[in-house]
């Protein structure tokens, strides 16, 4: 996840838009990928979906530990979305979906989120 953060940030500091085509999937992570770029554009026959974060089992910390780093990695997410101008709340989904299941989210869903920004005219 945080290297997902981290490429939607350099997307967004190099100015480049983002573009989904027809039968482009992006899942999991991805989205916040997505959201760095200046313009976002999904086809609607295109896939965005996300889930709840996962860690897998770790023998050594103890369960408050693997906790906290769910929700920094939750927090980090949310603060991403917002720098980028994606409405946070997008992060819902995410939060009630479990880790082996995705949601998909309607072209509705993706414009009321802003996660589908088309460009400015002075951007083109």
């Amino acid at each position: 996840m945080s290297d997902a953060l981290a490429i939607g940030d350099r997307l967004r500091q190099e100015g480049f838009g983002t573009v989904m085509v027809a039968g482009d999937i992006c899942l999991s992570a991805c989205p916040y990928i997505l959201a760095g770029g200046i313009s976002r554009s999904v086809d609607p026959d295109a896939q965005v979906g996300v889930h709840q974060h996962f860690f897998d089992v770790n023998t050594v910390l103890p369960a408050f530990l693997a906790v906290e780093d769910v929700q920094r990695g939750q927090a980090a997410v949310m603060d991403h979305l917002d720098k980028m101008g994606v409405d946070p709340l997008l992060m819902k989904h995410a939060l009630v979906t479990p880790p082996d299941e995705i949601y998909i989210f309607l072209a509705e869903e993706l414009e009321l989120y802003r996660l589908v920004l088309e460009p400015k005219p002075d951007e083109t």
